[in-house]
């Protein structure tokens, strides 16, 4: 059975307001922070997460249950995944494992992982868009 969890680590995160973190927000229940292995890059005002062999690389998000079937579809197109975009996706919707900040559980979610080079991308070392400068205000689309 698919998870119903979700994991966000960018503009879907509760720092952040537009119309799809609203959506999020209405159709599902927050479960607390979490960190997802890999590595974090800025990519044009957003971020994009990739796998990372070495266990010290943690991308900082939240993980949310998700209440309602049509969320996800939502958050695709959001993030520019499936057949309506053009190949290769942008992001790939993934399942992957996070661990919970306050509990240490790991948690087997839907992620999204970015699906392009990364070649002269800046990378945000921290791991954490928000801690990293990422704007807070609101923002309807990007």
């Amino acid at each position: 059975m698919p998870s119903d969890l979700l994991f966000v680590y960018g503009t879907l995160r509760r720092f952040h307001d537009n119309a799809t973190q609203r959506l999020l927000q209405g159709h599902s229940v927050f479960l607390g922070e979490a960190y997802a292995k890999g590595q974090l890059y800025w990519i044009d005002g957003y971020p994009g997460m990739v796998p990372s062999p070495d266990p010290s690389d943690r991308v900082v998000g939240e993980v949310y249950r998700l209440t309602s079937p049509i969320i996800l579809r939502e958050i695709d197109r959001y993030e520019g995944y499936g057949p309506d975009f053009p190949e290769p996706n942008e992001f790939l919707r993934t399942e992957g494992v996070v661990t919970r900040k306050d509990t240490g559980e790991p948690l087997k979610c839907f992620l999204y992982v970015y699906n392009r080079s990364v070649d002269g991308r800046v990378r945000i070392e921290s791991g954490d868009f928000f801690a990293a400068g990422a704007p807070t205000d609101k923002v309807d689309s990007l």
